[in-house]
C-alpha cells in the first residue's frame, strides 16, 4: 500500500478547514447550526427547535424570507433588523400527526443588507416518527379503541363533540366506510383513508342536543367496516340535559 507522509503544515490546514465552525462558511447570515436531529417523536407531538444567527456582516441585515419546504413545517423568525454583530432566531415547529416514519424537510432562508441579496441558507430538520401504540382499550375483531363509550355528562342545548382513537391491531388493512346512529342527531367524521397495521386515527362525533327532548340520551353508533374478523363496531354516547325551569 502506497502511503504519502504530508508536512505538519498541510495537515494542520486541512483538518482546519474540515473542523471549521459553521459561522467561517455562511458570510454575513452566520449560523450556529444549519441542521437538527428531533430523533424519535411521538406522532401528534409538535417538535420544536430554534436556529440561531449572527450578523457577521458590517451592516443591519433583515430576513426577507423563511420558506419551509411543505405545510407541515411552521417557523417562526426576527422580523426586525439585525445589527452587525447581533443575534437572531428562527423557530422551526414539526407538526408530526398522521406523518409516521422518517422525515427530512428544508427551510430556504434569505436575507438582504445594504449590499444587496445574501447567499441564501438551507436549514433541515431530521427525524423519525413514531405512532403511539393504544394498549389496554376494547378490541372489535382487529380494531382497538382507547374506549368504545364516552358520557357527556351534563350538557347544554347546542353541540357536543368527542374524538375516540381507533388503532388496527391486526395484519390486514382496514376502511371504516360508513356509521349507523340510533338514540340521536350525530354527525361521525370517519377516517377517509384505509386503517393499515399499526396506523392510529382518530373518529369525530358531534352531538346535536337541540333535537333532544329526554332529560338523558344514549346514543348507539354501529359503524360498517373491512375487517374480516368483525365487520361491524359499535361506540356509545351518554349524557344528561340540562333542561330549563
Amino acid at each position: 500500500m502506497l502511503r504519502i507522509a504530508l508536512p505538519r503544515s498541510i495537515l494542520a490546514l486541512a483538518l482546519s478547514l474540515v473542523l471549521a465552525p459553521a459561522l467561517w462558511a455562511q458570510g454575513p447570515l452566520a449560523f450556529d447550526a444549519t441542521t437538527f436531529d428531533f430523533g424519535e417523536i411521538a406522532e401528534g407531538a409538535e417538535a420544536t427547535t430554534t436556529f440561531a444567527f449572527t450578523n457577521a456582516g458590517t451592516t443591519p441585515l433583515r430576513l426577507v424570507e423563511v420558506q419551509p419546504s411543505c405545510g407541515c413545517t411552521a417557523p417562526n423568525w426576527s422580523r426586525d433588523a439585525i445589527a452587525p454583530g447581533e443575534s437572531g432566531t428562527i423557530t422551526v415547529a414539526y407538526d408530526s400527526e398522521g406523518r409516521p416514519g422518517s422525515f427530512a424537510r428544508g427551510i430556504l432562508v434569505r436575507a438582504e443588507d445594504d449590499a444587496g441579496t445574501l447567499e441564501p441558507v438551507t436549514l433541515t430538520i431530521t427525524g423519525r416518527v413514531t405512532v403511539t401504540q393504544l394498549a389496554g382499550g376494547p378490541q372489535q375483531g382487529s380494531l382497538m379503541f382507547d374506549t368504545d363509550a364516552h358520557d357527556f355528562g351534563l350538557v347544554s342545548p347546542g353541540r357536543v363533540v368527542h374524538t375516540f382513537l381507533v388503532q388496527n391491531h391486526g395484519d390486514r388493512p382496514v376502511r371504516l366506510s360508513s356509521a349507523a346512529v340510533y338514540g340521536g342527531t350525530v354527525e361521525v367524521m370517519l377516517p377517509e383513508t384505509p386503517l393499515f397495521a399499526g396506523d392510529l386515527r382518530e373518529i369525530h362525533v358531534a352531538v346535536d342536543t337541540t333535537t333532544i327532548t329526554r332529560e338523558t340520551f344514549d346514543v348507539a353508533i354501529v359503524l360498517d367496516s373491512t375487517d374480516e374478523t368483525q365487520p361491524k363496531k359499535s361506540l356509545r354516547l351518554t349524557g344528561q340535559m340540562a333542561m330549563g325551569e
